[in-house]
């Protein structure tokens, strides 16, 4: 996930693939331009900013704008919002809303970046059942949209219920990459070993 999204280098040799074209990835803003976008467990939100501007303001930032533009970070944002079915009054404080709300504002947040590539980390660690089965929702109609979902999980139901490929990564090294239905449990049980 680090390498992916620019926090670390790539071993000398490796080679990252977009859309056909070798990417260099040397920094965050790097990966951001490509449409690659993280959600951690923690969804690296601040509390003390609007729901908007978690959202939209990494935008501006990214294109190295001198002047915020208000007006077109909130019709952004609030797009956003609307595909990803958020409830909540754009301008509330991101410290007032629920976990829930969180990580959709943090999906929201990947949409304004042009989102080619979605990593998402844990992602239903905090969720109710309700909560995990609106979010499988929103990355159903992401897949649907051409959006490439990295799932990372330790739960294997969700991980055969949402997922195309499973690939099983242990203690840094890659073991093997399989098409969901061409896999049991058992047997990713056993490679996880």
């Amino acid at each position: 996930i680090k390498i992916l999204t620019g926090v670390n280098s790539a071993d000398p040799g490796s080679e990252i693939w977009i859309d056909d074209k070798k990417a260099e990835i040397q920094s965050p803003v790097d990966a951001l331009n490509l449409g690659i976008v993280a959600i951690y467990q923690d969804f690296s939100l601040f509390d003390n900013l609007s729901i908007v501007e978690n959202i939209a303001l990494g935008l501006e930032i990214t294109k190295h704008k001198k002047l915020v533009d208000w007006k077109g970070m909130r019709r952004k944002a609030e797009k956003a919002m609307k595909k990803v079915r958020l409830e909540a009054r754009p301008d509330e404080l991101v410290a007032n809303i629920s976990v829930a709300k969180k990580q959709l504002v943090a999906i929201a947040r990947a949409l304004v970046y042009d989102v080619k590539v979605l990593i998402m980390d844990e992602p239903t660690s905090c969720l109710s059942q309700g909560e995990v089965e609106q979010l499988f929702e929103i990355v159903r109609e992401l897949k649907a949209d051409g959006v490439t979902i990295i799932f990372v999980s330790h739960k294997m139901e969700e991980i055969f219920e949402i997922g195309d490929k499973i690939t099983v990564l242990r203690d840094g090294q890659y073991i093997k990459t399989a098409p969901k239905d061409e896999i049991t449990g058992e047997e990713l049980i056993e490679l996880m070993g």
